[in-house]
């Protein structure tokens, strides 16, 4: 397995083009579910299309989690590539010391 790339595009062009991420996650819009659900993209992930939220989009950049707020849309994940098309989106800051970045709850 390799590495992610990771690209975000809006009608104004690429606001954000990565690679040599280990890990995307991205907010799904489902109508079953008010907030949806989280796809965790680690390399080898099979082929997706899917409609995405609203969201603050997270991705692991050499150990360091960072993220991108961005408007409801779509995302493709194909070939090690995740690619967003989204209305708007805007760079965060990195996660620093907010317990797990990656959302998981205490059991």
């Amino acid at each position: 397995m390799g590495a992610l790339q990771l690209e975000v595009v809006t009608p104004l062009g690429v606001a954000l083009r990565r690679s040599g991420l280990d890990k995307v996650v991205v907010r799904r819009r489902e109508p079953r579910f008010d907030q949806g659900s989280q796809i965790v993209v680690l390399p080898g992930h099979a082929p997706t299309l899917v409609r995405v939220a609203g969201h603050d989009l997270r991705y692991e950049d050499h150990g360091e989690t960072r993220r991108m707020r961005v408007g409801a849309g779509f995302a493709e994940i194909r070939d090690d590539r995740v690619t967003l098309i989204v209305p708007e989106a805007q760079p965060l800051a990195p996660v620093r010391g907010r317990g797990d970045p990656w959302g998981a709850r205490p059991s």
